[in-house]
């Protein structure tokens, strides 16, 4: 018996992927109920050994862990992880790189990653949760190196036109 999509709203939930510009994107990683801190913790100690142990050492050291801020991701048991595993390579909360509050335009899961997979999933309804399953799968196999390589350039060009911005700005102040 196939689940509804009303169903699929309360049972569903993807994982922040694992990407790298020359890796391309690790996952989705689905988990039924509440995500909870704990589950969370569960489900990256699940995911991140396979993907690290498969990597040529130096393409770790291109890959970065991003999460946002959501409730799960805050706890102390995910920071000490993912610290561990990728020392200062991780942005978000609790991270070396903290993301801007309120700014998806530098954010890049914000600004395009959740944009891509949710235009192409629901291009139409999906009639069935396990429709819906298989294009997050495929949206998320279509993210290239290539794409996540252009995706780097775009963060790069926010991240200066903020500079220049901010220092236009200041220096109106100081005038």
């Amino acid at each position: 018996m196939s689940s509804t999509l009303g169903e699929a709203s309360q049972s569903y939930c993807p994982i922040s992927c694992l990407s790298s510009i020359r890796v391309g994107l690790i996952g989705p990683v689905f988990h039924e109920g509440t995500l909870t801190g704990q589950r969370y913790l569960e489900l990256l100690q699940d995911v991140i050994p396979d993907f690290v142990e498969n990597l040529p050492l130096h393409q770790l050291r291109n890959v970065w862990f991003q999460h946002d801020g959501a409730p799960p991701h805050k706890i102390s048991n995910v920071k000490q992880y993912l610290m561990d595993i990728f020392q200062n390579q991780v942005i978000g909360y609790g991270g070396f790189v903290q993301c801007p509050p309120r700014s998806p335009d530098l954010t890049p899961l914000d600004f395009f990653l959740w944009g891509h997979i949710k235009g192409q999933a629901y291009a139409t309804p999906p009639p069935t949760l396990q429709d819906l399953r298989r294009r997050i799968t495929y949206a998320c196999a279509s993210v290239t190196p290539a794409l996540l390589h252009n995706v780097q350039r775009e963060i790069q060009s926010r991240v200066q036109m903020l500079w220049w911005l901010t220092e236009s700005i200041l220096s109106n102040i100081n005038q």
